[in-house]
């Protein structure tokens, strides 16, 4: 994620189009005039029509170059002597460039003389200087050049998959989003500046060139008996949607050869389940849009080292998890296909101005791999989990750092930026936020819209925002009181989000809504931010929450609004279905009233998503200190009713958060009996065992509740199967180690706190492999085997991985301080002796505090800030645990508290 200097540069600045259709039919020209004071932009008076492009690449182990050539047909808008185009890596032969003057679009004029070729290696651009004046008109610009293969990508690069006769089988392909197409040829590389493009490559006939287009024809180089691949021209695009594959792949196919998946050989039998998705999405997607894919074919390219996906156009590039046979029906991959297949429409037909708004792409997209999928996977609720996953998490997020949705970004050093995690998930739950206040049928007729009115051209946030409206004008929902693109400016131009204040007069009934920004703790700039949001509420007498457009709104320039007609003995919930981006608080009488019917038999009349919001929303109000402790134990505690697993997703998020204080001795006296109890039903709905049918909410819920119960030992007589799925989870990294899970990580730790010395040998191989190893140090309580990976890691500076990992996996802080003394003139070399002081610290009991303290005072630092930060962390925590035995007393817990509080034989009053 970009930090606060890429959002401290220059004012953003838009390039426009200027180029024209095959059909000679003019595009949207959205242009901004600021790209002349940026020198990183493109000037826009000459521009690309087609481009004519053959490469000849050498896949050879040790060379790994290429030759090229093209000729570009562009068009001069106004008078120049220049050309100014991008170009990066490749090394162009300057005498043999040349620029044609084309009489009609047919019949060619004399050469112009070049001057000179100019190339600024800031700015990734080369400027033609010509003798004579170019006048408006159409020409032709010729380039010879050559290139290497990349070791890595983006770019032109290199890779190689492993046969089933344990052969390297070596490969070529392209990865040029956002702006590596110059690496592979000079061009245009900007996402508004489209053009047609004919391509052609030279090969080895044992392999197959792919490309966006089919192949129109093969022919035989009688000089070196290599093969030329024609393909077609492509429609008017960007060029970063361009891409190539050379390599010794097959494929396997739909029944009319429109769509196919290419791989090696020997792992297409595990292609057909994807081959079956990519179909379905299609068919969903085509009507949604109510438009056939917009080409002619589509083929689906698993290419090894790769990482994540890219949305060619007409040939989409995955990582090569596309074949693996057990990640065959994983539910991130087959929403990776419906998301790219959504970008053939979103981000394809229809491309983003400027990076400023690859948003327009990827979170329309994100929104989609939800929506679409959700049509032919109804069984797999995701359009619940895009609420759990994507949306609370980043609501957490934001309260920590935030930034626009809308960026300003002004050239290609800082244009990551727009590839973000916030970018893709920020805007995805904005849209479904917007199609829950205009409906899911004005919003789908909008994007249709859209797509009609900026096909094949570019397109900004307002273009999204006039379609939106166009369509909810010609609807007949209720909306005199907003304007799409005045409600969305504040959501996307200010970071972070409001939180929501109810308070009730339960004499007069009336309602009172507030507004305020969440508090964010880091590089917050922004004081005065207030948002046009859309409300709605159920209540205890009407829970109904199938209809969840906007009764109010509460708009940025109100102080409060006032809401009445609603039961003073009923509980309000604001937010159905969680279809705000927002938190919301109550009053302490409307809180409690929710709380008694959470924890009543009638606690499913609550809806689903509402149940996940009350958990999520009342433990920011605790770690924001706006509500009592106490409050977030009685609402949890009726998750000792609860089966159903979305509620559980903000629970164990909590858990994860908490698990520093829950290690302490005598918090997890309390936490081992609470849990059990509070997992007791959920423990006989989805047991422990993994099953082929449980869908993907009940694998993750299952996978994080094996993970509690294993790790805080909850659950006593499971303890035999912990060590079995552990154990399982450790050997199947051990098998593929670059295939693990980050989720996975506490389970394998838990098998390596019990693998004996030869497995951890074996661990120690694998650190060759991939660096994700460096998680797994500290989960060894032999600090031998410790020392022993630590000198063969070195290099890495790996020491604050090492003590992050050991304070959260090793019971024994003396052995992780007596670590810390002998590795410590080391660890000084690295920069982190304060990082891990304060980890230990802040783990230490009172008997280790003295050693610390002692060692830091021989070596002269200065601890005491952390010590006082430890003894406010203590107090808190104390102080919280003190509540609840106050709260036990006075019986305000259900029985299960009181069976969990009993039962709690460690801990003694003396320790509150």
């Amino acid at each position: 994620m970009v930090v606060k200097s890429m959002l401290t540069i220059a004012l953003l600045l838009i390039v426009g189009q200027s180029v024209l259709l095959q059909a000679n039919k003019a595009v949207n020209n959205t242009v901004v005039e600021e790209y002349k004071k940026n020198i990183y932009r493109l000037p826009k008076y000459v521009m690309p029509i087609h481009y004519d492009i053959k490469l000849i690449p050498h896949i050879v182990e040790g060379k790994f170059t290429f030759d090229g050539e093209e000729s570009i047909n562009i068009k001069v808008c106004e008078a120049t002597n220049t050309i100014a185009l991008h170009t990066v890596e490749l090394t162009i032969d300057e005498t043999l460039t040349t620029l044609t003057r084309k009489e009609n679009d047919v019949n060619p004029v004399p050469d112009y003389v070049q001057k000179q070729h100019e190339y600024n290696g800031d700015t990734q651009i080369l400027t033609i200087r010509f003798e004579e004046r170019l006048d408006p008109g159409t020409y032709q610009l010729y380039f010879k050049f050559t290139g290497v293969i990349s070791t890595v990508y983006p770019g032109f690069f290199q890779s190689f998959y492993t046969d089933n006769e344990g052969h390297k089988v070596w490969l070529a392909a392209t990865h040029f989003q956002p702006v590596s197409a110059r690496k592979a040829f000079p061009c245009w590389d900007e996402p508004a500046i489209k053009a047609t493009f004919k391509f052609s490559i030279k090969h080895y006939p044992n392999y197959t060139a792919l490309s966006n287009m089919p192949s129109i024809r093969s022919e035989i180089d009688s000089a070196d008996g290599k093969l030329w691949t024609f393909f077609e021209t492509t429609p008017i695009m960007s060029t970063n949607l361009l891409g190539f594959v050379i390599a010794d792949y097959e494929y396997i196919s739909n029944s009319n050869g429109t769509m196919k998946i290419w791989g090696p050989k020997h792992l297409l039998p595990y292609a057909a389940y994807h081959l079956d998705i990519a179909e379905k999405a299609t068919r969903e997607l085509e009507r949604f849009t109510n438009s056939t894919v917009p080409m002619s074919k589509m083929d689906h390219v698993s290419i090894p080292h790769y990482s994540g996906a890219t949305e060619n156009w007409g040939m989409i590039a995955y990582e090569q998890n596309l074949l693996f046979q057990e990640n065959s029906r994983s539910i991130i991959d087959t929403m990776v296909i419906t998301h790219e297949l959504a970008h053939q429409w979103f981000g394809n037909l229809v491309s983003p101005a400027w990076w400023d708004y690859v948003w327009l792409s990827k979170g329309i997209s994100t929104y989609l791999q939800f929506y679409i999928t959700d049509k032919f996977i109804k069984e797999w609720r995701l359009m619940d989990l895009l609420v759990v996953e994507y949306e609370q998490p980043k609501l957490f997020e934001e309260s920590v750092y935030s930034q626009p949705i809308n960026l300003r970004i002004t050239n290609h050093l800082y244009v990551s930026a727009a590839f973000s995690n916030n970018i893709y998930t920020k805007s995805a739950v904005l849209l479904r936020m917007v199609s829950h206040f205009l409906t899911e049928d004005v919003f789908r007729n909008g994007l249709i819209k859209y797509l009609q009115a900026h096909q094949y051209s570019s397109a900004t946030p307002d273009d999204l925002w006039k379609a939106l409206q166009d369509a909810l004008d010609e609807s007949d929902v209720l909306h005199d009181d907003f304007k799409v693109k005045e409600v969305m400016d504040t959501w996307l131009k200010q970071t972070a989000y409001p939180v929501v204040t109810i308070v009730r007069n339960y004499d007069t009934g009336v309602i009172n809504v507030t507004q305020e920004k969440v508090q964010i703790h880091l590089l917050d700039t922004e004081t005065n931010s207030a948002w046009w949001i859309p409300l709605n509420y159920i209540t205890k007498s009407n829970p109904n929450s199938s209809s969840t457009l906007a009764t109010h709104w509460l708009k940025p320039q109100d102080e409060s609004l006032t809401i009445e007609g609603v039961d003073i003995n009923d509980w309000i919930i604001v937010n159905k279905q969680l279809t705000g981006y927002y938190r919301v608080n109550y009053d302490i009488i409307n809180w409690r009233r929710i709380i008694a019917s959470l924890n009543s038999d009638d606690y499913n009349k609550i809806p689903i998503l509402n149940r996940a919001q009350i958990i999520d929303d009342v433990f920011h109000m605790i770690v924001t200190e706006q509500l009592d402790f106490i409050i977030f134990l009685e609402v949890i505690n009726y998750l000792s009713r609860e089966i159903d697993p979305v509620p559980w997703y903000p629970a164990f998020r909590i858990i994860h958060r908490l698990n520093y204080y829950l290690r302490m001795p005598h918090v997890a006296a309390i936490f081992k009996p609470y849990f059990f109890n509070l997992t007791h039903k959920l423990f006989e709905h989805i047991g422990f065992d993994e099953h082929s049918d449980d869908d993907p909410a009940t694998i993750k819920i299952k996978a994080d509740f094996m993970k509690t119960v294993c790790l805080y030992n909850i659950y006593p007589d499971m303890l035999d199967k912990c060590r079995a799925k552990a154990t399982a989870k450790l050997f199947a990294y051990l098998e593929s180690p670059k295939n693990i899970k980050l989720s996975d990580k506490q389970f394998i730790c838990f098998g390596l706190m019990q693998a004996n010395e030869s497995i951890w040998n074996h661990v120690l191989q694998k650190a060759n492999e991939t660096r994700k190893y460096l998680i797994f140090l500290g989960c060894s309580g032999n600090l031998d085997i410790v020392e022993r990976h630590i000198n063969y890691l070195e290099k890495y500076y790996i020491y604050d991985h090492l003590f992050t990992n050991m304070l959260q996996n090793m019971s024994n802080i003396d052995a992780t301080i007596d670590l810390f003394i002998k590795e410590f003139d080391k660890i000084v070399a690295t920069g982190t002796v304060k990082f891990i002081l304060r980890l230990i610290i802040m783990h230490c009991g009172e008997d280790q505090i003295n050693k610390i303290k002692a060692f830091a005072e021989q070596h002269g630092l200065d601890i005491n800030m952390y010590l006082v930060e430890r003894t406010k962390v203590l107090s808190k925590i104390n102080n919280n645990l003190a509540k609840i035995r106050n709260a036990l007393e006075n019986n305000q817990f259900s029985v299960a508290m009181h069976i969990t509080l009993n039962n709690a034989t460690s801990l003694n009053r003396d320790e509150l």
